[in-house]
């Protein structure tokens, strides 16, 4: 497996599964201190069967959480990943807040919003979106990012509404898109593909 510093803040509140707050009924603490969501007409008991692992210890969800980030990266190429750090943490109150992801150029410091929790990021490539910036920035040459560019502004269509931001954004939705199997990038964009498949050998 590809070592990477990754970093769990010790506070946090940990949910496996989103619900969304229209389907919520009420919030009960289990005897460990966990908060788990009852949805309308569920059985107490069923619930927290069925979210057991909010039954668990803070440092054993933290290991939980560590073990699901570092899978996401195990079939990532090790140069990709050299030099890069990743934290998981509950983003600030405010606009914030409802930040998936972000990445900090200055110290290579990737960090997850926990409060996506572990279905939003088994549901979404937030964590390797982020991981792209790093890629673009630290492991792509100076003509790689030219390449890249050159086809961001080509003919064939953006990867994402997101990706029109700029090559950087584009890159990494591209990035995330082809470390989760690549189907979408392969049928709207060849030559992004072709791109990434490069770069990964």
């Amino acid at each position: 497996m590809n070592n990477i510093e990754i970093r769990i803040k010790p506070s946090f509140e940990f949910t496996v599964y989103q619900i969304p707050k229209g389907d919520i009924e009420r919030w009960i603490t289990t005897e460990t201190g966990a908060r788990v969501p009852i949805k309308k007409g569920e059985n107490i008991k069923d619930a927290i069967k069925n979210r057991a692992i909010e039954k668990m210890l803070p440092s054993e969800k933290m290991k939980v959480w560590e073990d699901f980030m570092k899978s996401k990266l195990k079939n990532i190429p090790a140069r990709h990943l050299r030099g890069a750090r990743m934290e998981m943490k509950k983003f600030p109150a405010g606009k914030t807040s409802r930040t998936l992801g972000a990445y900090d150029y200055r110290t290579n410091l990737i960090k997850i919003n926990q409060n996506v929790g572990v279905e939003g990021l088994r549901q979404r490539n937030i964590i390797e979106h982020e991981l792209g910036h790093h890629v673009w920035r630290n492991a792509l040459t100076k003509s790689q990012r030219n390449k890249y560019t050159d086809l961001t502004y080509g003919n064939e269509p953006a990867v994402s509404e997101y990706g029109k931001l700029g090559p950087g954004e584009d890159f990494a939705e591209a990035y995330a898109n082809f470390t989760g199997g690549g189907k979408r990038l392969k049928r709207t964009s060849s030559e992004r593909y072709r791109f990434m498949r490069s770069i990964f050998q």
